[in-house]
């Protein structure tokens, strides 16, 4: 028969007299744990592992379970589009100016201004840190966001939200970040229209760069062909063009621009290639000449 040992009445498993281990890694001292039978309802003793858990284990809803879960702060979206609610455990006796709350798995993005009810209290406003209504975008489906209740207890202030766009207030400093309102307004300035929205503002600009080039002669066509020197040309054509010329001679020579009869520009060199730049009006023409009558074109080219 075999041996059966007896702590206090009750019996002590091999799993529980065997289960020795090693004192804070020493492998020359060891430690045994002491066995605890299930103390006696009412009584003073030691309770064991066992009771502690069913006694003592954080139940859903009680300051413990909530610490542990970190649900005092933060809880699962239960409200629909534009309106958002959730509830922390333990519920709040009422909302205190400066607590601050995280909603996640949002069940739908919103669309425009947006309310927070936090376990029934009340509806409250979303807003920007610039206490300004939600637009639509900043909350998005199934991710989340952190809010804190503003100084009046009067709205909650949107901190952070994944997903969607953060509202940012407008720059009044250099180092302050843009928001989408004042780039509008700045490119529709530049655009010429106080009213044209980014896109258009965007379409509008990528139209005066074009305009800009074109005025100083940028993104024509090039004509580089037939061109010859001392002879009269004119710019026949809508838009101010630029004219740029080589000539090349073996000895000293000067290179010269003419724009309706008048010389504007010369370049001379001891030898070699020299070259002038005109920028022709529409209408008006222009001769380039060398001092040299022997000189050759090496490049001729109205842009």
């Amino acid at each position: 028969m075999a041996n059966v040992t007896y702590v206090n009445g009750q019996i002590a498993y091999a799993s529980d007299l065997n289960n020795w281990s090693q004192l804070n890694g020493d492998s020359n001292t060891f430690v045994h744990p002491i066995f605890i039978p299930s103390a006696s309802p009412g009584t003073s003793g030691a309770i064991n592992i066992s009771q502690a858990d069913s006694r003592y284990a954080p139940t859903s809803g009680s300051a413990q379970y909530a610490t542990i879960t970190g649900s005092t702060n933060y809880a699962v979206d239960t409200g629909t589009a534009n309106t958002y609610a959730i509830a922390l455990i333990p519920a709040p006796a009422a909302l205190t100016p400066g607590m601050t709350v995280g909603i996640d798995a949002i069940v739908a993005s919103n669309t425009g201004a947006s309310t927070l009810n936090v376990n029934g209290l009340g509806a409250l406003p979303i807003q920007s840190a610039g206490g300004v209504a939600l637009q639509g975008g900043e909350l998005v489906a199934t991710y989340g966001a952190v809010l804190r209740l503003n100084h009046g207890g009067t709205a909650w202030i949107l901190l952070q939200t994944t997903g969607g766009s953060l509202p940012v207030k407008a720059a009044t400093q250099t180092e302050h970040a843009v928001n989408l309102g004042q780039a509008q307004s700045d490119f529709a300035a530049i655009a010429g229209s106080a009213t044209q929205n980014f896109n258009a503002a965007q379409a509008a600009i990528a139209s005066e760069v074009t305009i800009f080039g074109q005025v100083f002669g940028l993104g024509q066509a090039i004509n580089s062909g037939g061109l010859a020197l001392s002879t009269i040309y004119t710019n026949t054509g809508t838009k101010p063009i630029a004219v740029y010329a080589v000539t090349a001679y073996a000895s000293s020579h000067t290179v010269n621009g003419y724009i309706q009869g008048n010389l504007v520009v010369s370049n001379g060199t001891p030898s070699g290639g020299a070259g002038v730049t005109l920028l022709v009006l529409p209408g008006e023409s222009y001769e380039i000449t060398d001092s040299i009558a022997g000189a050759t074109i090496t490049s001729f080219i109205q842009q």
